[in-house]
């Protein structure tokens, strides 16, 4: 109803344009039929009455400018010649400019084969009102009349094709949204499900934590206060793990398969993968290793498999470099290649997508680019606790 309702608006406000558009030559176009403006060279002659009717039937085909500019132009050249025929040399002159301005219409919004026939057409009728009219001669009116109908045409194709090129571009660039629209919810959906894991993993612990506390409270109540301590930690991380995961996704997904997921500890089986594939890389670690949250654990690993992973298909690179910084507050995932840069990763598929939807999620930093001296560079900063 609404989509209706704006569909009608539009068509109401074109109309209006047009009539507005239209009004100015039906004003010349009375003036000169009642004989108030003529050119000094021509004789005015013809009913009036007649000549006011025959202009409001020419002057008005201009509201069809838009809509249906080859049978405006088809219909206004007779009725010029008549008007011609009837009124003399003054009606050529005040009904030129709409002819052009049809002719240019016509080539804007018609085919390249009916456009040109539209201007051969106005050529035919300019030269036939230039016969009848007894105070005209073709030598000085169609060498004037003619280039401008013909440059009328041209700046109609002209401003076609620009307006072509305009929607290839717009679709063009609505396409590309929506590819990455699709890519990105395809990412989150993969980044919940991993989470998912990771919860589903936390709480399973608690409920065995949970249990063991249980038996032990009549036994060795330390014991039990340190399960407890550690179901209650579990739980905190449960939760957080929640609470971002209901944020990245608003609507259900379907449940996951429960799987091991990786972590940092597993990165040196990653890297030995890379080096069986003929790439060299050096691993650089820095600092203590800190206890991570599963989710950031993970998020962590899979950042360094997305740069390695791009490195490996992508960037042509002969050696690979990886530093992993561990600091009180942070984790952060470096890796560097001497590849072709930025071209190849931004071709690359959907992993820097990926990877800045998992830094986002945990408040963290990325940087991605082309490093001085050649190659590509993906940092990555993921903060221990929430900033």
């Amino acid at each position: 109803m609404a989509h209706a309702t704006f569909t009608a608006m539009r068509r109401i406000r074109g109309v209006l344009l047009d009539v507005l558009v239209a009004f100015p030559f039906l004003v010349v176009g009375q003036l000169t039929a009642w004989g108030v403006i003529a050119d000094g060279g021509t004789r005015f002659q013809g009913s009036h009455p007649v000549n006011a009717a025959l202009a409001v039937l020419f002057d008005g085909l201009i509201v069809l400018r838009r809509r249906a500019p080859l049978v405006a132009l088809a219909l206004m050249l007779p009725i010029g010649i008549a008007e011609t025929a009837h009124a003399g040399a003054s009606a050529f002159f005040s009904g030129f400019v709409p002819v052009v301005l049809l002719v240019c219409s016509a080539a804007m919004r018609a085919p390249r084969r009916w456009s040109l026939a539209a201007m051969l057409w106005a050529l035919g009728g300019l030269i036939a009102i230039i016969a009848i009219a007894p105070d005209l001669k073709m030598t000085n009116e169609l060498p004037f009349s003619g280039p401008i109908v013909v440059l009328a045409w041209a700046l109609g194709r002209y401003l076609r094709a620009r307006d072509q090129r305009t929607h290839t571009a717009e679709a063009q660039a609505a396409t590309l949204a929506a590819a990455s629209t699709r890519v990105l919810e395809e990412e989150r959906a993969r980044i919940a499900r991993e989470l998912h894991d990771v919860i589903a993993h936390s709480v399973s612990v608690m409920v065995v934590q949970a249990g063991a506390a249980r038996t032990l409270l009549t036994d060795d109540t330390e014991a039990a206060r340190a399960a407890l301590f550690a179901v209650e930690r579990s739980g905190r991380q449960a939760l957080e793990e929640m609470r971002r995961l209901l944020g990245m996704l608003r609507r259900d997904q379907r449940e996951a398969e429960l799987l091991p997921q990786p972590s940092l500890d597993a990165a040196h089986i990653l890297i030995d993968q890379v080096r069986a594939t003929g790439l060299p890389v050096a691993l650089d670690v820095e600092g203590s290793r800190q206890p991570l949250s599963p989710g950031v654990d993970l998020s962590a690993y899979r950042i360094l498999q997305e740069a390695l992973t791009n490195t490996v298909k992508h960037a042509n690179a002969s050696s690979a470099s990886v530093r992993l910084r561990f600091s009180p507050t942070a984790v952060e995932v470096e890796v560097e290649d001497d590849g072709r840069g930025r071209t190849a990763k931004v071709n690359g598929g959907h992993g820097l997508i990926g990877m800045r939807e998992r830094v986002e999620l945990y408040g963290g930093e990325i940087e991605t680019g082309p490093r001085e001296g050649g190659g590509f560079r993906v940092r990555a900063r993921l903060p221990l606790e929430a900033e």
